[in-house]
């Protein structure tokens, strides 16, 4: 048989993102076989909730690992299943919560996938630098259309804020 050489780079990073996801299955199920032979229930419920928690991130993971470039979407059915993900994986486990305001916004699956990208960054950023002792914090994410030409997109949050810029890989892909 002939093995044709792949060079892709798009077949290399659907190659990385299903690794990544098989690295979260075998997670969760490690921690499945951990909960055997515990019968402390405290503990047994700390498990579950870890386990459950790399469920969602799996999921948020796959979220990002759909191709949509190639369609026009509106954004309510891609922000409210992202924002929902985000809530569920990141925020919750941490007593924040997300508020979405998204409109009826039409946007080509490229502009989808980077927003997506932006978003999700901001979340973490939020997560990690906003809310250092606030269990009741919120983070919002809008997107509206402005004008039949151009929209809004914005994520902001209750938290302290930030001491000092930072310029990590986060920053550069928002400013991409």
């Amino acid at each position: 048989p002939t093995i044709r050489k792949m060079t892709s780079s798009g077949f290399i990073l659907r190659e990385f993102q299903h690794r990544v996801g098989n690295t979260l299955t075998i997670l969760q199920a490690s921690f499945r076989l951990d909960l055997v032979g515990i019968s402390d229930p405290k503990l047994r419920e700390k498990f579950r909730l870890h386990e459950q928690r790399i469920r969602d991130l799996a999921e948020l993971h796959h979220f990002f690992s759909r191709d949509i470039s190639s369609s026009e979407i509106v954004a309510t059915q891609y922000f409210h299943p992202l924002c929902a993900l985000l809530n569920r994986s990141i925020l919750a486990p941490l007593g924040l919560h997300c508020e979405t305001s998204i409109g009826e916004v039409v946007l080509d699956g490229s502009t989808c996938e980077w927003l997506g990208l932006i978003v999700a960054e901001l979340v973490m950023n939020a997560v990690k630098h906003a809310f250092p002792d606030c269990p009741d914090g919120r983070v919002r994410v809008e997107v509206h259309a402005l004008d039949e030409a151009s929209w809004l997109c914005s994520v902001a949050d209750n938290g302290c804020g930030i001491r000092a810029a930072m310029g990590g890989t986060g920053s550069q892909i928002i400013s991409t």
